[in-house]
Order: structure tokens, then C-alpha cells, then sequence
């Protein structure tokens, strides 16, 4: 569940601070970036969770099996989970329905039409991707019932969007 939008945000889009003094546009864009980048992140992040971890698993088993001393991969605690969510967005591009959704996920660089970079981003987008990555965790380890659910659809979109399968057609 998606928390709501901070009274520091309401007020700074209204034009006010907390204290009723103006705020800067500068301020009010960067509290709406900060958001914006929350809320698409936290969206992206449980969208994304199968998929990116999926392809950490077969990443690691990869990498056992060729060099046992190099250390894993996990990209689950940081930045580095929406660039390769980014990245198997593009390998394989969500079917027709998703268009809206890949449409948020792109506003952030995370879409299958944008190309996620780090160092690209504002500090406001930062700090709003990164609250996102602890609360969509939070979020999942509280629900663990249903995240067999979401996994079970995961393995279910990768199936249906293998090379294998797109032949067929």
C-alpha cells in the first residue's frame, strides 16, 4: 500500500511551506520529483521483483559454476535493481495493457523505451528511488503469502514472452 502524499508536498504544491512562507519553484520541483520517483518506484520495484530476481539467481548459478571465488550478485538493496529491471524490460517488452504502466516506468528511466543510468539522476529522483527500494521491500517481506502470487505471474510473463514461445506465433 502506497503511502500518502507528505504535507510538505501538498503545501509546497499550493505554493506554501509549512509555516505559510512562499516556496521556491526549485523547492516545489524537487519535492514533486522526490514523489513522482517514489511512488513509480515502488510501482516498478514490485512489478519487478520476479523478474530482477530471477535473472540474479541464473546470474549467480552462472557464475558459480564458472568462477566459485567471485562474489555474488544483488542488486535487490540498491540502485543497481532498476537497471537491470530497465534492462530485461527491454530484452523482453511487456504485451498490449501495459502501455500506461511502462509509460511511469519510462518518466523514471526505468521503462523498456528509456535507459536507466545512475548518475543521471537529480538528487530529489535519488532520494525517491531509494525510499522506494526500503518500502517496497517492507512491503513484500510483510506479505509473503502473496508474493507467490506475483511470482507465479512472473514465471507465467516469462514463459509467454521466451524466444520459444514469440516463434510459435
Amino acid at each position: 500500500m502506497l503511502r500518502m502524499l507528505p504535507l510538505a508536498l501538498l503545501l509546497a504544491l499550493a505554493g506554501c511551506g509549512q509555516g505559510g512562507e512562499p516556496v521556491s519553484p526549485e523547492t516545489r520541483t524537487a519535492l514533486v520529483e522526490d514523489q513522482y520517483a517514489y511512488h513509480v518506484g515502488v510501482l516498478a520495484y514490485l512489478y519487478g521483483y520476479p523478474l530482477v530476481d530471477t535473472f540474479r539467481q541464473e546470474h549467480n548459478e552462472r557464475l558459480a559454476a564458472s568462477d566459485p571465488g567471485l562474489p555474488a550478485l544483488d542488486p535487490m538493496r540498491s540502485l543497481g535493481f532498476f537497471e537491470i529491471l530497465n534492462l530485461q524490460l527491454k530484452a523482453k517488452p511487456p504485451g498490449p495493457g501495459s502501455e500506461l504502466l511502462m509509460a511511469q516506468f519510462d518518466a523514471i528511466g526505468v521503462g523498456p523505451n528509456s535507459s536507466f543510468k545512475d548518475a543521471s539522476l537529480t538528487p530529489a529522483a535519488k532520494r525517491g528511488l531509494e525510499r522506494a527500494i526500503r518500502d517496497a521491500r517492507v512491503m513484500l517481506e510483510a506479505a509473503p503469502s502473496d508474493l507467490d502470487g506475483v511470482l507465479g505471474a512472473a514465471a507465467a510473463y516469462r514463459a509467454a514472452n521466451t524466444k520459444d514461445a514469440n516463434a510459435e506465433e
